[in-house]
C-alpha cells in the first residue's frame, strides 16, 4: 500500500468500517494523501454488487426487523388455518417468528433446501415455503439471495469494483455463500490478500472449499 500512488484504488474489507479505517490509517501513515481506497464490510460489498440485479427483478433486501414482521404475519395466517403443526401451541409467543427467521436464514445461507429436510421437520418446511411465498409477493429478498446475486455479479466480471485488488482483514465467514463471495473476489485479482487471525482454521477451510489456491496469501 505504501508503494502505490496516492490515487491508486483498492478495496479494504473488514468486520467494521472502523476496523477498515484503522488499517488504512496505520498502513498509510506518513503519506501526504491516499484517496482511492474503498472501505466496506462484506455485507456492504455484497449490497453494492447484488442490489442492481435484485432491483431489476423488482426486489429489495429486507431488514431483520422487516423479515420478522413478515414472518409474524405468516405465522398468524398459518395458525389461523391450523397448519403450524408442532408450532401451533406456541403460535402466540412473540419469540416464535424471530426464531423461525433465524433458523430458516441459517438453512438458506448453508444452501440447505427446504425439501431436503427430514420428515420430522415437516412443520418447519411448511413455514419456510410460506415465508418464501410472502417474500415473493412483497418483493422482499433474503440475505442469502443478496449474497447469491453478488456472487453472480462477480462471475459476470462487469462491475467496476472487480478490477481492484482486495485487502481482507479478519472477516468472519458465517455461511458457505459468504465464503464463496469472498473467495471469488480474492481470486479475481492476483494482488488481493486476506489477513486472518492466528488459528482461524475455520475461515481458511471455508475459503479452501471454495477453491482458493493454497498459495493465496492468508
Amino acid at each position: 500500500m505504501q508503494q502505490l500512488p496516492p490515487g491508486a484504488e483498492g478495496i479494504v474489507v473488514a468486520p467494521t468500517l472502523s476496523a477498515a479505517n484503522a488499517l488504512l490509517r496505520d498502513a498509510l501513515a506518513g503519506r501526504d494523501a491516499a484517496f482511492g481506497w474503498h472501505r466496506l464490510t462484506l455485507g456492504q460489498l455484497a449490497a453494492q454488487l447484488g442490489l442492481p440485479q435484485l432491483a431489476a427483478q423488482g426486489r429489495a433486501p429486507a431488514s431483520p426487523l422487516a423479515m420478522e414482521a413478515l414472518a409474524a404475519r405468516v405465522v398468524f395466517e398459518l395458525a389461523q388455518a391450523e397448519q403450524l403443526g408442532r408450532f401451533q401451541p406456541v403460535a402466540h409467543r412473540p419469540g416464535l417468528p424471530r426464531a423461525l427467521v433465524r433458523t430458516l436464514r441459517e438453512l438458506e445461507q448453508a444452501e440447505v433446501s427446504l425439501d431436503s429436510l427430514p420428515a420430522d421437520a415437516a412443520d418447519l418446511r411448511v413455514v419456510g415455503h410460506a415465508l418464501r411465498r410472502a417474500c415473493a409477493e412483497y418483493g422482499v429478498a433474503t440475505r442469502a439471495e443478496l449474497l447469491a446475486a453478488a456472487c453472480a455479479r462477480v462471475a459476470e466480471g462487469t462491475h467496476p469494483l472487480l478490477r481492484l485488488p482486495v485487502l481482507c482483514l479478519d472477516v468472519p465467514l458465517r455461511s458457505p455463500l459468504e465464503a464463496r463471495l469472498l473467495a471469488t473476489l480474492l481470486k479475481a485479482n492476483e494482488a488481493s490478500l486476506a489477513l486472518l487471525p492466528t488459528g482461524d482454521t475455520a475461515t481458511r477451510k471455508a475459503l479452501a472449499t471454495e477453491g482458493l489456491p493454497p498459495d493465496q496469501p492468508l
